[in-house]
């Protein structure tokens, strides 16, 4: 049975944001001058938002109740982070909520099930291997060990990454051969996805805009520098060669295609031996 949903009424479109950071935020003051009225999910703590949004509900994102009396609210749910309870909107979804940019991209903020998806879908990843040590810690240590015999680079490193809550240099680990048995013996967390190390010459990133029709524009290729795993300074133009600028806006209009994604969608690439 779909529930009635009560949207209170204002001069225009009511968008509701989970989570009430810096993104929330920067939303709120673009929407404002469009006549958007902005209503933000705001656990307390959250203080970005709620100093320019005066219309704030709180409570957990990852709440179920508190996202689904949120929902009934607004007219479009889009998102500030990932940390949300992915088994309510898929039912939110199921009644007919606009969630945007949808749970089929949500979901990529799990790196194991990313590099799954964009693996099956022919898109350029390295080489991976998931690791699950809270579960199978024998197994683990077998297939990380195998992988690092591979993959290894000259001074016998490889790169661990856990699959979700990492952000800006977090939750990623350079092991040595070496050192893998014992990181696994003491990691606690969710599975762990490893990777060669790469020699990366240049990251770029590509912003697509999707609408639910399925059309998809692309703005320029930005080029990103990295100070201690956070995003320092962004360059326009950027400087990755003219030739591999129609690759790069292709691959972020195939993620955008493959999951479904409606609004803007950030999608970051490396340059990697020239490709």
């Amino acid at each position: 049975r779909r529930e009635r949903r009560v949207v209170s009424r204002t001069a225009g479109p009511v968008v509701g944001i989970v989570g009430g950071g810096q993104l929330a935020r920067m939303l709120a003051e673009a929407a404002t001058p469009m006549g958007i009225h902005v209503r933000v999910l705001a656990a307390p703590g959250d203080e970005g938002a709620t100093e320019v949004v005066p219309d704030v509900q709180v409570g957990a994102p990852d709440d179920a109740d508190a996202l689904r009396s949120f929902a009934a609210t607004v007219d479009v749910v889009t998102f500030d982070h990932e940390n949300v309870d992915h088994a309510t909107l898929a039912a939110l979804e199921s009644e007919g909520v606009a969630v945007r940019p949808g749970l089929g991209t949500l979901r990529l903020s799990d790196k194991a099930h990313q590099r799954r998806v964009f693996a099956d879908g022919g898109l350029p990843v390295p080489p991976f291997e998931v690791v699950d040590p809270g579960s199978t810690p024998t197994a683990a240590v077998d297939r990380a060990r195998r992988f690092a015999a591979l993959h290894s680079d000259a001074e016998g490193r490889i790169v661990a990454k856990a699959s979700r809550g990492g952000y800006d240099g977090r939750g990623v680990w350079m092991l040595r051969e070496d050192d893998i048995e014992s990181f696994l013996a003491e990691y606690r967390g969710a599975p762990l996805v490893l990777e060669p190390k790469l020699p990366l010459e240049l990251e770029v990133a590509v912003l697509v805009a999707r609408r639910p029709s399925g059309e998809t524009v692309t703005w320029p290729v930005l080029e990103t520098v990295q100070v201690d795993g956070m995003c320092d300074e962004v360059f326009l133009p950027s400087s990755l060669p003219d030739d591999l600028d129609p690759a790069a806006r292709e691959i972020a209009e195939a993620i955008a295609d493959m999951t479904a994604s409606v609004g803007v969608l950030a999608v970051e690439l490396f340059l990697v031996d020239g490709r």
